[in-house]
């Protein structure tokens, strides 16, 4: 009875031990029981303080991490100097929270919080999980992480408290030039007012806090609710002078958010970036204190009009117009700002009168304009509203004059071909195009040599006068705008980034190369500028040198305008409007005899969204071996540039994030061997990670040709005598080809031979040659050897695997020889690049299905399919129907190195990253995947258009599973199009037959090779059954 006894005893005295309220608690409790000292004590405390980290509550973490301290010391030195060490070590904790319910002097008690702070946070040690203390730099990122993970858990006194001293040590350790330290001033200030909220005595720290919150929102504006946390405050507070800071406070932000809008939409104005002109106009948005301010109403008119002419967005011009108004009424007619509300609510309106077509829209800004001009005086402004309504009127000419509301307009090319007849057969036009011409005299004649916007009154009133010319029949008006267009190249200095866009339509125009080659290679000049200029360049030259010249720097520029730095929604909409760019510059630079050449640009204009997120992963693991601080720095801010759901962080944030990027990025180019760290690929440096060959099939229209890519690196150009052309229709009519529509029996069989000469045409034309030319001439004896396909443009939507003569009936089998899929086992590649990086770990497997989603057709097989690979893989993860929820299969990709989707999926032609897999709830998409980041193996998708990319991004690879691989799947397994459920159930099966469960490498290829024999042996002439499995990667 008696060791029963004690046992109870001692489990009686642990709990307590737990459950000790404060220190003179845990002293009597270890006067009383020594026993604490035991093993099984430390132990169990040790297990506690992890359980609660895991948990996310660092708070009681901290407490049980104290208790073993005092414990540990109090056996070693006694209970007296274990409790002094213990008092000593809370100290910071206790003093900070007590200064900041009894401080009456808030600048001294931040002047008292922060030494003391700074002091306790070199006493204490804070601890790895093994024990180790810390070292320095590391401090104020625990403490900062503490801080955060304590501001989330809002549901006690402690937490509060926590997240208030936490991120004061953090700010007190951290560098000032540190990006995050915007973050721990947001976490303290929310702390400190809900410290605020819970004792009155903590006004003092939340005013404190919350001021230094809103100063930092001028490199980094979170909009004007900081603002409002700090009058709120001031208002709570309510001591003599509150209410005139709160007034002063007011006056000061507005003014710095307004003058922060200004310099933004400056930027924007010389950069075309979209980020400054979503800077510019959410720092607007917060000055717009009361919602009717007319001045900071008429500045986010201006900016959504000019955020416009790049987004095309209709809300932008709305909204602009919405506020262009409201600034009008606003004013009185007397205020000096009066003539440009007026000027700029017409531009607004002209705006969408140009890509709408609305003629009430034109007759609208011609009113506005030209009551600017009225009330304008003769000061350095009223050039420019001439010059307005100049453009207004001759915008005009192309308005339907019969449109009576809808959106109907006459094009250039109706008014050229009509000519004087399209001009006399309504008096108002010629009239519209003579004040115009007059407008833009005036505007030259008032504003003088040196005035900064002289050059567009000449180009204009030059381009007019040639179009009144022409229509009437007098000359063809060239003379005029070649006089106006180079007298705008002589005003403006060489240096001078609207020089490039002068110099490009007047080289576009007259096929000036020597102009097309001056706007390329301007290096100030906006880069969508530059890019069309040397597109146009290389198309106007006729020497091959210049053409490739031309070319690379179209490349270089696409690449800076795809940059990561942008929102992902205007990355896709640059690389639409020029698709082929890098084919294009391939194919000269093969015509030009450097094979190696046209991989490198090949490799940095091609998948541009996933490339540099592939450039950086490998790049990264080299440079974690130098430079591991470097590296993890990168890793940290890529993640934070890289947000999964397309959004991007608040934009002061985005500002420091990228410029403590170029910081890095600087130091890690300092370091040996690492000068052109992060500089596009070299071909020499390539490592394909495979033992190749790797045959990169370039589509252009100057050209098609196979770069086969051998270890070493080595490459060499094979001419192949396909045309882009011929390529795009036959990948469009797959496209019909395969598609979910009802057919007739007869239209089947006819689509089916189709799909068939298909198949032989890309063996003919591009698969059978490069095979020769590898020597691959004939089915090998043994096991085939493998090739990887890395096709380009239109191509990435055809089965170069399945090209062959295959037999048209299914009685007669086909004659392997003539196959792809009989002489080599056949993988794909997006970019060479996609193919490095580190081994993959071994690890679990995770089964999704979904058979019955809502809203969808079932698909029967799922369950099965389940069953099935659940018996070959006993330890995998099963998620299926109403489990299988888009949250659940995310978090569960992390900790999974093999995963297998059997589910719809959908391919959305307008917006490539909406596409995914439908779970049970919603769509799991491309958009969401981008940001997450795995060490898997392999993955399966059995589902259906898994590896189709919309035709306009084609070489992108914005499809699931170029997606999977670029997120850490070295191997995946998808389809072209729609296959039968119960034949991706079979190929399924037999695949994971062919494979180690776990293995960091499976044999994947191999497998699904073996898998769709199967299939094509028994269906020969059917390749709408085994022609659309691939696989992709190592």
């Amino acid at each position: 009875m008696g060791v029963f006894r004690r046992r109870a005893e001692a489990k009686d005295v642990m709990t307590a031990l737990v459950e000790a309220g404060s220190a003179a608690d845990l002293v009597a409790l270890y006067d009383a029981n020594p026993v604490l000292a035991t093993p099984a004590a430390l132990r169990r405390l040790t297990e506690l303080i992890r359980s609660a980290r895991d948990r996310g509550s660092p708070g009681l973490a901290l407490a049980y991490w104290w208790r073993r301290e005092f414990v540990y010391q109090a056996h070693h030195v006694g209970v007296s100097a274990a409790a002094q060490e213990l008092v000593s070590r809370i100290g910071w904790y206790s003093r900070v929270s007590r200064l900041v319910l009894l401080a009456t002097e808030s600048r001294a008690v931040e002047h008292l919080v922060l030494v003391t702070a700074r002091a306790s946070a070199k006493d204490v040690p804070f601890l790895d999980d093994r024990g180790r203390v810390l070292p320095g730099e590391a401090r104020w990122r625990t403490a900062g992480t503490l801080a955060w993970q304590m501001s989330r858990a809002t549901d006690s006194e402690i937490d509060d408290y926590g997240a208030l001293v936490m991120s004061t040590i953090g700010l007190a350790l951290a560098p000032d030039d540190e990006p995050l330290v915007s973050t721990l001033i947001a976490v303290r200030a929310g702390a400190a007012r809900r410290c605020a909220d819970r004792d009155g005595a903590a006004l003092d720290w939340a005013v404190l806090a919350a001021e230094q919150h809103l100063a930092d929102t001028m490199p980094g504006v979170a909009g004007g609710e900081v603002l409002d946390d700090l009058l709120a405050l001031l208002e709570r507070r309510a001591r003599p002078g509150d209410a005139a800071r709160a007034e002063q406070v007011t006056r000061s932000t507005v003014s710095r958010f307004v003058d922060a809008g200004n310099h933004f939409l400056g930027e924007f104005r010389r950069t075309r970036e979209m980020i400054d002109a979503d800077l510019g106009l959410k720092y607007y948005d917060a000055a717009l204190r009361d919602g009717h301010d007319p001045r900071v109403l008429l500045n986010i008119g201006n900016g959504r009009r000019e955020r416009y002419l790049l987004t095309r967005d209709p809300d932008d011009i709305t909204r602009a117009i919405e506020a262009g108004f409201a600034a009008v009424e606003g004013l009185s007619r007397d205020d000096d700002a009066w003539p440009a509300a007026l000027s700029n609510l017409g531009l607004a309106h002209r705006e969408r009168f140009v890509h709408e077509g609305r003629r009430a829209d034109i007759d609208t800004a011609i009113d506005w304009g030209q009551a600017a001009v009225d009330a304008a005086p003769d000061d350095e402004d009223r050039p420019k509203y001439l010059c307005n309504l100049a453009d207004a009127y001759s915008a005009r000419l192309n308005a339907d004059p019969a449109d009576t509301g809808s959106a109907r307009t006459v094009s250039d090319g109706q008014v050229k071909a009509h000519g004087r007849r399209y001009l006399t057969s309504s008096p108002s036009r010629l009239r519209d195009l003579n004040l115009a011409i007059g407008h833009y005299a005036e505007a030259i004649a008032l504003a003088g040599p040196s005035h900064p916007d002289l050059v567009a009154y000449v180009t204009n009133h030059g381009s007019a006068i040639a179009t009144r010319a022409a229509l009437l029949g007098v000359d063809d008006g060239a003379a005029h705008l070649d006089t106006s267009q180079r007298e705008g190249l002589r005003l403006v200095a060489p240096d001078d980034p609207r020089r490039a866009g002068i110099a490009f339509n007047l080289g576009s125009r007259t096929g000036d190369a020597d102009l097309l080659a001056e706007a390329a290679t301007q290096d100030n000049a906006p880069p969508d500028v530059r890019l069309n200029a040397a597109l146009w360049w290389a198309d106007t030259t006729t020497d091959l040198t210049a053409r490739v010249a031309a070319h690379r720097i179209a490349v270089d520029m696409l690449a800076r305008l795809a940059w990561r730095g942008r929102d992902r929604d205007h990355q896709q909409a640059q690389i639409m409007t020029r698709p082929g760019v890098a084919c294009d510059a391939a194919a000269l630079e093969v015509a030009a005899g450097s094979a190696k050449r046209a991989i490198e640009v090949l490799e940095q204009g091609r998948a541009l969204m996933w490339g540099q997120l592939l450039h950086l992963r490998s790049n990264l693991t080299r440079l974690a071996e130098s430079a591991p601080s470097i590296a993890e720095g990168l890793d940290r801010l890529r993640g934070r540039l890289d947000d999964p759901t397309g959004e991007v962080p608040r934009p002061g944030m985005r500002l420091r994030l990228l410029d403590a990027w170029a910081d890095l990025l600087a130091q890690a180019r300092a370091l040996p061997e690492f000068e052109g760290f992060l500089a596009p690929a070299v071909f020499d440096d390539l490592d394909l990670g495979v033992p190749g060959p790797v045959v990169v099939v370039d589509v252009s229209r100057f050209g098609c040709s196979a770069l086969i890519v051998t270890p070493g690196p080595a490459v060499r150009a094979l001419p192949l005598a396909v045309t882009a052309v011929e390529v795009t229709a036959r990948a469009r009519r797959l496209r019909v080809l395969v598609s979910d529509r009802r057919r007739t029996a007869l239209e089947r069989e006819t689509e089916r031979r189709e799909l068939l000469d298909i198949l032989e045409w890309l063996w003919t034309e591009i698969a059978e040659p490069v095979l020769e030319d590898l020597g691959h001439r004939g089915v090998p004896e043994g096991e085939p050897p493998r090739i990887w396909w890395c096709p380009t443009g239109p191509l990435t939507a055809l089965p170069l695997h399945a090209a062959g003569r295959h037999s048209r009936t299914n009685t007669q089998p086909t004659d392997l020889a003539q196959t792809v899929a009989g002489r080599v086992v056949s993988s794909y590649t997006p970019t060479l690049a996609a193919l490095t990086g580190p081994e993959p770990a071994s690890g679990d497997c995770l089964l999704v299905g979904v058979g019955a989603p809502p809203g969808r057709p079932p698909l029967p097989a799922v369950p099965a399919e389940l069953d099935l690979l659940g018996t070959r893989l006993p330890s995998a993860t099963i998620l299926s129907e109403a489990a299988a929820t888009t949250d659940a299969v995310r978090r569960a990709l992390v900790d999974h190195s093999w995963v297998h989707l059997a589910c719809h999926a959908q391919q959305d032609e307008r917006d490539a990253v909406a596409s995914g897999v439908e779970l049970w709830d919603r769509r799991l998409t491309v958009a969401e995947l981008m940001g997450t980041r795995t060490a898997g193996a392999f993955a399966y998708l059995s589902a259906c258009e898994t590896a189709t990319g919309a035709i306009d991004l084609a070489d992108e690879a914005l499809h699931l599973a170029g997606t999977l691989q670029v997120v850490g799947y070295r191997q995946v397994v998808a389809t072209l199009w729609s296959v039968r459920d119960a034949v991706a159930a079979e190929v399924s099966d037999v695949v994971y037959g062919g494979l180690v469960p776990g293995e960091p490498r499976p044999a994947a290829a191999r497998a699904l090779h073996a898998a769709v024999e199967r299939v094509r042996s028994r269906h020969p002439a059917d390749p709408l059954l085994w022609a659309p499995f691939l696989h992709t990667g190592i």
